[in-house]
């Protein structure tokens, strides 16, 4: 599926099946917006704070996007109280 797709469907974690952490997602913006974060605890290896990278999704046109069905990542948590 299409990010715009999943916006419609209202699924608000994303992730592509050949990222190599399967525990990597995208959480998108349903309400609005054109940013996306992605959280995934391998950027931790090189002191990238998890959920702290923004991917501009307006421009995004990929199709296979399946959606995440693990656990939110801690951090995100986190960033809902911090906004």
């Amino acid at each position: 599926m299409t990010i715009r797709e999943a916006i419609n469907k209202g699924i608000p974690r994303i992730r592509l099946a050949r990222w190599v952490n399967p525990e990597a997602y995208l959480k998108i913006p349903l309400s609005g917006g054109v940013w996306a974060r992605l959280f995934d605890s391998h950027s931790e290896r090189i002191d990238i704070p998890v959920g702290s990278q923004q991917i501009l999704i307006v421009t995004d046109t990929t199709a296979d996007y399946v959606e995440y069905e693990g656990p939110p990542h801690d951090s995100e948590a986190v960033q809902r109280v911090l906004g």
